[in-house]
């Protein structure tokens, strides 16, 4: 259960979201929630990349994907089609090699822009979004402009309104990068925001990471906020500490009393 979202602008910059929150299914069915993982990673230089499904297969994708597009030389980079290309063969021996019992399902999206490659404005990058499925992992690319998204938010009607809105093409909060460059990206993470908030689900938190990719530049983030309650009390909006790999991941389980040997853990 989880959302991450991913929006190749027309503006020079992509951007990314990804909640936290991982389902822990036991033998009786029973779940349990946490707001617990970090599913969203740099790649490389200008790439970000998020998973949906099997928590300690999508961290192996994700440490692999690091150590492979890797490239030490400054003024190297990846063109993001050949990336995704190179690597889904990659993907699939890395896949076949896992216990047939732990081949559970995994989804991973991409958001990046291109080295070189301008989208019509000098000086503004061309931006690249596409998703990948396993076992396959063939790449299913989206246009820049449009919107794209994995995980179970996507069954989510409200959440799926959201997305068919944005993926029109042009639309409303599009308006917001005018004279505010970067503004259009933090609009669709304060709709997102918003909507989960008042829409919850479980196995989606609406704690958020996000991430904006430049040429040049990756920045990171947070849906962090402060407000006021009925009263006039402050009240922040701060995200917990979270595992950022699967050892990191099962040491917190560790900690809570929780066996991973006995549960399935779905992002």
């Amino acid at each position: 259960m989880t959302w991450v979202i991913g929006a190749p602008t027309m503006f020079g910059y992509s951007i990314a979201l990804a909640d936290i929150q991982v389902t822990l299914t036991y033998p009786d069915k029973s779940k349990k929630y946490l707001d617990a993982i970090q599913k969203l990673f740099p790649i490389g230089k200008f790439v970000v990349a998020g998973f949906s499904g099997d928590v300690e297969i999508g961290y192996l994708l994700m440490e692999d994907l690091r150590r492979w597009f890797f490239l030490p030389e400054k003024e190297r980079a990846w063109i993001p089609d050949c990336l995704v290309m190179d690597w889904k063969r990659r993907a699939r021996f890395i896949y076949s090699k896992i216990p047939p019992k732990r081949q559970c399902a995994v989804e991973l999206l991409f958001v990046a822009v291109y080295p070189q490659k301008n989208n019509g404005i000098p000086g503004e990058a061309q931006t690249f979004a596409c998703k990948m499925k396993s076992p396959l992992f063939e790449p299913a690319k989206i246009d820049p402009g449009k919107v794209i998204s994995i995980g179970s938010g996507n069954n989510v009607a409200e959440y799926r309104r959201t997305i068919d809105q944005l993926a029109t093409g042009y639309n409303s909060l599009m308006q917001m990068e005018v004279n505010n460059p970067g503004g259009y990206g933090l609009a669709i993470t304060i709709n997102t925001s918003i909507n989960v908030k008042n829409n919850p689900e479980k196995g989606i938190s609406s704690h958020f990471h996000t991430a904006e990719v430049r040429r040049g530049k990756i920045s990171f983030g947070t849906n962090d906020h402060s407000g006021f309650d009925a009263e006039g009390s402050e009240v922040k909006f701060k995200m917990p500490e979270v595992a950022t790999n699967w050892t990191e991941f099962k040491e917190k389980m560790k900690q809570q009393g929780i066996a991973l040997a006995d549960v399935q853990a779905i992002a």
